[in-house]
């Protein structure tokens, strides 16, 4: 150590009298005197001149001279590293401009540059005064180190390589906006293949600028289309991507459009805690953006256990509209992690919008009932769907989307785009007309006359196909014959005409339509009036009662359609419908009674929703008796209250709340909208109509109950008829 006493002399002392053992941290620790400003030195003053060298640098990855990385100190005893606890912009920007590499750009998270092995770790503490950054340590114990990036820092990368650590060699700095290109000769390729972790070095190609460095590494394909768990494959052996729950979003959202445009993948959907690997490589990882590849964004490269990482880009995704009228409408259904997926209409804005510009089918158009079928209740639906606006693209809806199982009652979302076409003909032929097509933007318009859409319009309509095409003179329209006819029905097992399974038949074939997009009210009161059948009754058939195939998923009839047979029926594509739709009418509705030895008398029942059910007693009015007996030909009900019959009362399974009008014609006439079944007494009825069997004068006795009464028989061959069902214990 040298005393100093030459000039100039400071201007403030702080102080005297110290006395250091060796063993303090600092000077600052050492015992000492205080001096006042106005206390005199003598004019001397210590000065030390130390016989090692403190050299401050940035290690990046074993690159030194360079503006980004550890921050170290050399000394004659090793390494000094810098503590990450309380690093921040003022002690960044001292040590880039003690560099001379202009300001802090950075500090990154610690661990992402490699640095030497430290002997020792020291905190940071400036008052301000200091010229060079090694005066302000003072030691601490730590295990983070302190990183930074500063402004002069040259940032390379390789491009349109056979991998990420191959190719076309370029170089920015953080002041620059785009890669350009670097000559060969300029630049070192330990220089480069260190900062990209690919190695230590390489080698051009000759007389190019064509990098190849010592590593290979490249970013892991995904066992499926553009979906799944990262992973990279380094040197031969296949890394997974750790995933940070303390990441923010856009840090993972930038690390995941990275990913998803190495792959050629298109743009980041989602990316979400994967699988669990025990050879996870890459964590924290921080990309800028403009990278080349995943490998050269910033990450702690160290092998451990994690949780994957799993990305969902766009191209992974589609959309289509299923079991619809055409290609542009339907149930709308997305691919999602390789599976077809409906969307819930529940917290979902889907924007309809979206998914018909996305079909190259227009905007979208108001759908007012329900058309299609519900679908196959998958395990999981998609939830959390939102486009922002209508002009959003496909992949945006889909930021916070996740799976979950589906309510009991829960809807998918339905859509109609406009550029949707039915086929009609006009007239009341089936096969055989003009032909209109209805778009759901505009109204319809007439067929142009050619025969391939005339041939097209054959088979929409289950028709056959093209007969004969005779175009109309001075026009564009056509009068259009196809192959085939279409019939319309109500299909049971009876082969009666007002009830049973709704049958359509057309190209050859015949089967259902599905009871869920089958309108109780429009479609039912319709087929009802083309049969000539009434009005449809709100009852359930209580079995199907054939096999009819479910061969359409719904029916489309167009503005002022009279006839059901001139609608369109949509082919159904989904093996989930099970149920087909039925159809009761009200002409199908008769009485009648039941009593072996006379048709004019006996229990009332009803032919009601495809069977004959008794009618209760307590439903038997004045109305309903008389109309029973006119349907039966036998005049009208006997109000006998001595009757011996009437006293034969069983119970059963009847029906009740019948309401009949004194005006009614028949039994089909009356309100049955809130008939029911019950266990009731059976109603009986007399009318005053005759028996078949003509009477006679002789008479026969017989004891019931213990009354005697008297029968007139012309033939004693019904004896056994008469007898049995009221138990006549003898007769004579």
């Amino acid at each position: 150590m040298t005393l100093y006493k030459d000039p100039p002399l400071p201007q403030q002392y702080w102080m005297g009298q110290v006395k250091c053992t060796s063993e303090e941290e600092s000077l600052w620790k050492c015992p000492y005197v205080g001096i006042s400003n106005n206390e005199e030195c003598d004019g001397s003053f210590v000065a030390v001149e130390c016989s090692g060298e403190v050299k401050l640098s940035l290690n990046l990855n074993g690159q030194r001279d360079v503006c980004a990385g550890v921050v170290e100190f050399s000394t004659a005893n090793g390494i000094i590293g810098v503590c990450n606890d309380n690093w921040d912009i003022p002690k960044s920007n001292k040590i880039c401009q003690e560099l001379g590499c202009g300001d802090v750009h950075d500090i990154p998270k610690p661990g992402m540059f490699k640095g030497q092995q430290s002997k020792r770790n020291v905190f940071l503490k400036c008052v301000g005064n200091e010229k060079f950054s090694w005066q302000c340590m003072e030691r601490s114990d730590c295990r983070e180190r302190a990183s930074v990036i500063c402004s002069n820092h040259r940032r390379f990368s390789l491009r349109d390589g056979s991998d990420a650590c191959s190719g076309l060699v370029e170089e920015k700095t953080v002041k620059q906006k785009s890669w350009n290109p670097v000559q060969s000769a300029k630049v070192k390729p330990e220089v480069i293949c260190p900062q990209l972790n690919c190695g230590s070095t390489g080698k051009f190609t000759e007389e190019t600028n064509i990098l190849t460095c010592s590593d290979r590494v490249k970013l892991h394909n995904f066992t499926t289309e553009c979906f799944g768990d990262v992973s990279i494959a380094v040197n031969g052996i296949i890394y997974g991507v750790c995933y940070s729950e303390q990441d923010s979003f856009q840090s993972r959202k930038k690390m995941g459009a990275m990913v998803c445009r190495e792959l050629g993948c298109g743009e980041i959907v989602l990316m979400k805690k994967g699988s669990f690997t025990s050879n996870g490589f890459l964590s924290n990882v921080d990309c800028q953006g403009d990278e080349r590849s995943l490998w050269h964004c910033l990450a702690i490269h160290e092998k451990k256990q994690c949780w994957g990482t799993k990305v969902i880009c766009s191209g992974s995704l589609d959309v289509r509209l299923s079991d619809g009228l055409g290609r542009c409408s339907g149930r709308v259904e997305v691919k999602w992690e390789g599976s077809w997926r409906p969307i819930s209409s529940e917290r979902n804005t889907m924007n309809s919008d979206v998914v018909c510009k996305h079909l190259n089918c227009g905007a979208s158009s108001k759908i007012n009932r329900q058309l299609f079928t519900e679908g196959e209740k998958t395990l999981q639906w998609l939830w959390d769907v939102s486009c922002r606006s209508s002009s959003a693209k496909l992949h945006e809806c889909f930021e916070n989307t996740g799976l979950r199982t589906p309510r009991q009652n829960e809807k998918n979302i339905e859509i109609i785009c406009q550029k949707e076409e039915l086929k009609f003909f006009e007239g009341d032929s089936p096969c055989k007309g003009k032909v209109r097509i209805k778009q759901f933007y505009d109204k319809a318009v007439w067929l142009p006359a050619t025969p391939e859409k005339a041939n097209d319009a054959c088979k929409a309509m289950q028709c056959g196909t093209l007969l004969s095409f005779e175009p109309e003179k001075n026009t564009k329209d056509a009068k259009v014959t196809c192959s085939g006819t279409k019939t319309l029905a109500l299909e049971n097992s009876l082969g009666e005409k007002c009830w049973g399974m709704v049958k359509v038949c057309g190209d050859d074939q015949c089967g259902g339509v599905c009871s869920n997009n089958w309108r109780t009210d429009e479609d039912s009161k319709m087929i009802c009036g083309n049969l000539g059948c009434g009005n449809p009754i709100p009852a359930q058939l209580p079995l199907q009662i054939n096999n009819l195939p479910a061969t359409y998923s719904s029916v489309y009839c167009s503005e002022n359609v009279q006839n059901m047979i001139m609608c369109n029926f949509i082919p159904n594509k989904n093996p989930t419908c099970k149920s087909l739709a039925h159809v009761i009418c009200t002409d199908s509705i008769k009485a009648r009674l039941e009593d072996p030895r006379d048709k004019c008398a006996g229990n009332a029942s009803l032919f009601y929703a495809g069977k004959w059910t008794p009618i209760c007693k307590d439903s038997l009015d004045t109305n309903l008796k008389n109309l029973i007996c006119k349907e039966q030909f036998c005049g009208e009900n006997i109000n006998d209250q001595h009757d011996w019959i009437s006293q034969e009362e069983s119970k059963s399974t009847g029906l009740s709340r019948i309401k009949c009008l004194d005006n009614a014609n028949s039994v089909s006439e009356c309100d049955l909208k809130e008939v029911s079944e019950k266990e009731c007494i059976v109603g009986y009825l007399n009318c005053t109509g005759t028996s078949n069997e003509e009477m006679t004068s002789r008479d026969c006795n017989f004891i019931l109950a213990t009354q005697t009464q008297t029968a007139c028989m012309k033939s004693w061959k019904i004896k056994g008829a008469l007898t049995r069902p009221y138990g006549i214990t003898r007769y004579s």
